[in-house]
């Protein structure tokens, strides 16, 4: 799915498979992602504060340079995903996975 620099705002997207999507660039603030897979999902540049993310599977996602910030990521899948100046300030990342994810180094979650 090609949804480059498309207005998503408010959309609930609540279990849609998203898997391998171009969401680069999207403003997608506010949006409703419970368990959405967003697999190998390109979401470079997204805006996508505000968002729930509770239990999405964002595994090898590229979010670099993606604005989180207040976003939902608790119980999400990051394992492998590109954080590399993503923005994760006051994001809930409770029991989130994130093993393996590429973060920038001495980069600190909460």
């Amino acid at each position: 799915s090609n949804l480059s620099h498309t207005l998503l705002s408010g959309a609930n997207l609540t279990k849609a498979n998203l898997n391998q999507a171009d969401l680069s660039g999207a403003i997608a603030s506010g949006c409703t992602m419970r368990n959405t897979i967003l697999t190998d999902a390109n979401l470079r540049g997204a805006r996508m504060s505000w968002t729930i993310l509770h239990g999405a599977n964002l595994t090898k996602a590229n979010l670099y340079r993606a604005n989180l910030c207040w976003s939902n990521l608790s119980e999400a899948i990051l394992i492998e995903a590109v954080l590399i100046d993503a923005n994760l300030n006051q994001a809930n990342l409770r029991e989130a996975k994130l093993s393996k994810a590429i973060m920038p180094s001495g980069s600190q979650h909460q």
